[in-house]
Order: C-alpha cells, then structure tokens, then sequence
C-alpha cells in the first residue's frame, strides 16, 4: 500500500509534466515520473500547481510513523529534479502530532506557494474543534517572513471549519474560504472567508476567525 501511495503521487506529476513545462524540458523526465520523496515516505491526495519557471510545486497528505498524518511540499524544476534547496523527502510544511489534511494549493504571484488546510492541533482529547490554517513558501523552500513555522491560524473559531479553498490577493497574501461549522448548536454549515497578508497575520479589519460569507439556512459550502 505504501509503494502504492507513493506511485501515485510520481504518476501524477508525470502526467502534468507536458502542461507545466516546456517541451524541451519535459522530455527531461523520468520515465515513469518523478519521486517526490526518496524513501520511506508515503502520502495521498496530491495538488499540483506550476511553478512560474517550467517546474511545479506538489503538496501531499504525508503519513509519518510519529507524528501522524502532516502536510508536505515539494517543488520540481523543468528538468524534472528536486529544487535546490529543497528537502529530498519534501518540505514539511506543517508537522505536528495532530492530524492536518485537506489542501488546497496556489502561486502566490511571486514565484513561491500559498497553502491551506484544516488542522486538528486544537481539537483536543473530544475532538471538538478543526480549524484552518496556511502557510506561504518561497521559492528557495523557506518559509516567507513573518509566517509561522507550523503555519498561519486562519480560522480557530469554536466547532468545526473545513474543506478550505485558497486564492492569491496579487500582494503575496490570500484570500481564504471555507465551510464553517461554528453555529453547532442548529448544526448548520455556513461559508466563512479570511484575508491573510504577504507576511501571514489578518488584514486589519477582518476578525481573528473570518467573515460570515454566507449565513443562511440549510447548508452551504465553498
């Protein structure tokens, strides 16, 4: 199962090889596609994005045997290499003894990445909350200034906030939706927004746990 996971991510990068690099570069290549990590790594749930120079960023659902499940980064060069600089097993991008999974990935305009997921690290022993948060990487696999380590909280509002969905604001920072479950007493489902700046904190005049988008009745998702 695990060569499997692995497989799975090398493939998908292969696939997308033609659209994200030139020709020339593509047929670079390995056959058979690139490993995003050297051994005894496994993961799910790839996103790709371009990189802006011919290459590519990948995040992935990493599973390691001491932390748990973790979100992970890894960029490609057009010639269908590791980046220099870049961890061979990927770039932990949040790793942490609780689980964090469902990414969403986009260029964050200049040259690196802007990454989202939700995050179980305040959940707690009843599980009680899942928050969001995100994290920007430049180009070079460091994290951007002011960002921290494990990532940027986005959403810790009580109940559960999910499915996150992320879009560059053309100045290096995001804006951020995602499905929101704080009003747990009527267990409705409402969508929520944040806008993050280039250094990773809340844009002033938007609250610590985001902006209702939409609050109607029933359930509605990003």
């Amino acid at each position: 199962m695990v060569e499997m996971k692995r497989c799975w991510l090398s493939y998908i990068v292969a696939s997308l090889a033609v659209s994200l690099v030139a020709a020339p570069a593509a047929a670079q290549w390995t056959p058979g596609g690139v490993r995003l990590c050297q051994s005894g790594c496994s993961g799910d749930l790839p996103r790709v994005i371009a990189d802006g120079a011919g290459g590519a960023f990948v995040a992935w659902r990493g599973n390691s045997p001491t932390t748990g499940t973790d979100v992970y980064l890894q960029r490609i060069t057009a010639s269908g290499v590791i980046a220099p600089g870049w961890p061979l097993e990927g770039l932990p991008v949040a790793l942490l003894t609780d689980s964090q999974e469902a990414i969403d990935l986009v260029g964050d305009g200049q040259g690196g990445a802007l990454i989202v997921w939700r995050d179980f690290r305040n959940s707690g022993s009843g599980g009680t909350s899942l928050d969001i948060y995100a994290q920007r990487i430049r180009s070079d696999g460091s994290i951007a200034p002011g960002w921290p380590l494990n990532g940027a909280p986005v959403s810790r509002g009580p109940g559960y906030q999910d499915l996150p969905l992320i879009a560059p604001d053309g100045a290096g920072g995001a804006f951020i939706a995602w499905d929101d479950e704080r009003d747990y007493v009527t267990l409705r489902q409402d969508v929520y927004a944040q806008h993050l700046t280039a250094s990773g904190t809340v844009v002033a005049g938007w609250p610590a746990n985001g902006i209702p988008v939409c609050t109607e009745p029933a359930g509605q998702f990003p």
